[in-house]
């Protein structure tokens, strides 16, 4: 995957999760949203104004249609003044979803 580096301006080559500074999220993995709904995060990009990373996920329901976030945000905690009531601690969490093939 490449992406613009805000630092450097500069392309390089970053592995399959972004970035080191923001908690680990993973490509491919199932994420639930504290409201509840599932999210399977497709990729990551660069915001082409901010330079700024982004994460392309995917509904779980409904359409399954894509959605965009600033990686900052996606990895972010939940607002606890907003919602003072949310067990979980990040807006999105990853879901362990085993194989129902391998028991």
């Amino acid at each position: 995957m490449r992406f613009m580096d805000s630092n450097t301006n500069s392309q390089h080559t970053r592995p399959r999760t972004e970035p080191a500074q923001s908690r680990r999220i993973l490509r491919g993995r199932i994420y639930r949203h504290f409201k509840g709904d599932r999210y399977l995060v497709e990729d990551f990009a660069t915001d082409s104004e901010s330079g700024l990373p982004v994460v392309i996920y995917r509904k779980l329901y409904d359409d399954g249609s894509l959605w965009v976030r600033p990686l900052e945000m996606f990895a972010g905690e939940v607002d606890r003044a907003k919602y003072p009531d949310v067990r979980q601690r990040y807006r999105f969490e990853l879901e362990d979803v085993p194989s129902a093939n391998h028991r």
